[in-house]
């Protein structure tokens, strides 16, 4: 099998980098309804509170542990990344990514490193901030 081009590589990297990316956004949105509801106190609606509370506070909980998990994608990631080190001749990721200047998204060098293709270098992912759900 020929190696696939450096484009198709960044095509997929990008669509898994916003998928991974909107699926955090979607976590902090559900945050942002169950804390609609606890800023409901101080204006009478102590009752409305505790009656909404529950149901908004179990769906995040229950939610946010399925978009948090990259288990399901990881079979994906590491067959691509399989491919472009194998058919490419490279020893890892951070080779390929330095002689094919292929672009490594946050999100997308992020699931990399969990499916066990350690990306260091300029290739390397840096913090980026979103919504403390813990």
């Amino acid at each position: 099998m020929a190696l696939i081009p450096t484009a198709t590589y960044e095509q997929i990297a990008d669509d898994y980098d916003e998928f991974r990316e909107q699926s955090l956004r979607a976590i902090c949105k559900l945050l942002d309804a169950t804390q609609a509801i606890v800023d409901l106190t101080g204006s009478g609606a102590l009752i409305p509170e505790v009656d909404l509370l529950n149901p908004f506070y179990g769906v995040w909980l229950t939610t946010k542990d399925n978009y948090l998990s990259v288990a399901s994608l990881l079979a994906a990631v590491r067959a691509i990344n399989n491919h472009v080190l194998t058919e490419g001749g490279y020893n890892n990721l951070t080779a390929y990514v330095a002689a094919t200047g292929a672009s490594m998204p946050y999100f997308w060098a992020e699931l990399c490193n969990s499916a066990g293709f350690t990306v260091s270098g300029d290739a390397a992912p840096t913090d980026y901030p979103f919504c403390d759900w813990t």
